[in-house]
């Protein structure tokens, strides 16, 4: 009996689209990614968050190599990276989601605002914005 049902187990695992059997990536786990690899390489980070979406890895590589030299430029003036942590999140819909986050740096603190956008059934990153402006949300 015990055969007869991992048979049919598996046969029904042989079948069924590995795109079910995969869990879909959430926003959270996309950021949760980028930030463990931009801690190791920015670079590496900013190009994992844009080949999320193919619309914009395809069509803009001078764009995203741009995002990455202004991105450098600004982290060499703000040393070590500790870490980060959520500040705010807005959804429109079920469907499109804004993260903002603060960036912990030794000398001051950067903002990441990342859109994530869900067209079907797929998480991809929609845009994806810096600055060091944390002051200004408070005043």
């Amino acid at each position: 009996m015990n055969s007869k049902l991992n048979l049919i187990a598996l046969l029904l695992l042989t079948f069924l689209p590995t795109s079910i059997l995969q869990a879909q990536a959430t926003p959270d786990q996309i950021a949760d990614k980028f930030f463990k690899i931009y801690k190791m390489s920015p670079d590496k980070g900013i190009d994992y968050i844009f080949n999320s979406n193919k619309w914009i890895a395809d069509e803009n590589e001078k764009a995203i190599d741009h995002v990455k030299t202004e991105l450098n430029k600004l982290v060499e003036l703000v040393g070590e990276y500790y870490g980060y942590e959520e500040i705010s999140t807005k959804n429109v819909g079920e469907s499109y989601k804004i993260i903002s986050y603060l960036i912990k740096y030794d000398r001051q603190p950067l903002r990441f605002i990342i859109e994530f956008y869900k067209a079907n059934d797929q998480w991809q990153v929609q845009n994806f914005k810096y600055d060091d402006q944390i002051t200004e949300l408070l005043e």
